[in-house]
């Protein structure tokens, strides 16, 4: 859980992170200020700060919720919502501007105003997650060795298993399942939302698509290839 610092009133984390920031800290600092930067990333951090490079700007709710494996990296712009855990295995990469979600919202306009909900993200050892905007919604599970290629999106509950590799731009949906030794080439679509299309009686009709898809081990898919129920 945050811890609150009892004088300020704020969060421990967050006042280290707003430190790190600040334009004579951080990763700013001369390299003769290595143990203050060591310092900073161990309150940071719930957990692993004694061994992870940070390199700013890096963005959190809270910090503590954020439990690392040894001697993970942080590109500049990382951003990790972590209002349920999130667990990063060791020497584990993320690209500039990836972004970890925790949180989400009710669809209904009206609940999104009282409510929010958040599930734990769990990310093995030695993945590696390109920048460029790649996303990881709440819910995901990655396996140990996987990459995951720059602007690729995997949906809240998805699964990647071990030692995969996305290419960019893949898009894998809510809860599906991709297995061991996976390969998806850039632009695959792995599952479906809301609805499509298929021929019946010479026209085109619109069904509904439930859009959960499991892929086995050792399975490529080409390029811009979709996969939807």
């Amino acid at each position: 859980q945050p811890k609150i610092n009892l004088a300020s009133g704020r969060i421990v984390g967050l006042e280290a992170l707003i430190r790190w920031h600040h334009p004579t800290r951080g990763l700013l600092l001369p390299d003769a200020d290595e143990d203050l930067r060591r310092q900073l990333c161990m309150e940071i951090f719930g957990k692993g700060g004694e061994t992870v490079w940070m390199q700013p700007p890096f963005y959190c709710d809270y910090g503590a919720n954020i439990l690392l494996g040894e001697r993970v990296l942080f590109n500049c712009n990382c951003v990790v919502l972590d209002v349920a855990p999130v667990t990063i295995g060791d020497h584990t990469l993320f690209g500039p501007a990836v972004q970890v979600y925790t949180v989400t919202h009710p669809l209904d306009a009206g609940l999104r105003r009282t409510r929010e909900f958040a599930k734990p993200i769990d990310i093995g050892r030695d993945v590696w997650v390109g920048g460029g905007g790649a996303i990881l919604c709440p819910g995901v599970r990655i396996g140990a060795r996987s990459v995951i290629g720059s602007n690729s999106t995997i949906g809240d509950h998805a699964r990647i298993g071990e030692d995969c590799l996305l290419y960019a731009n893949v898009a894998v949906y809510h809860h599906c399942e991709v297995g061991d030794r996976v390969i998806l080439h850039s632009g695959c679509v792995i599952g479906a939302d809301g609805f499509g299309f298929a021929p019946s009686d010479g026209r085109w009709e619109k069904i509904p698509q439930i859009g959960r898809v499991l892929i086995g081990d050792d399975v490529e898919v080409g390029a811009c290839t979709t996969i939807d129920r």
